[in-house]
């Protein structure tokens, strides 16, 4: 990613961001070094590897042979 200045107008600068020869971002340098910055962070991201979910396994419940009702409550 680079960055260059695009204008000046009426004394503020404008810069670009430039990735493979195409303009994705245009503001002051402040804020395109921040864009260049989490856009890198993003892709890092996005290429780490998932950690898939691991199935789930079967719950054990204790249940008892006789009912309330036959227990005399």
């Amino acid at each position: 990613m680079e960055t260059r200045l695009v204008a000046i107008i009426k004394g503020r600068y404008f810069y670009e961001v430039l990735k493979d020869a195409r303009s994705v971002f245009t503001g002051s340098l402040a804020e395109c070094r921040r864009y260049a910055k989490l856009h890198v962070e993003k892709e890092l991201k996005a290429r780490r590897n998932r950690r898939r979910r691991t199935k789930p396994a079967a719950k054990v419940y204790r249940t008892w042979a006789r009912t309330a009702a036959a227990s005399g409550y």
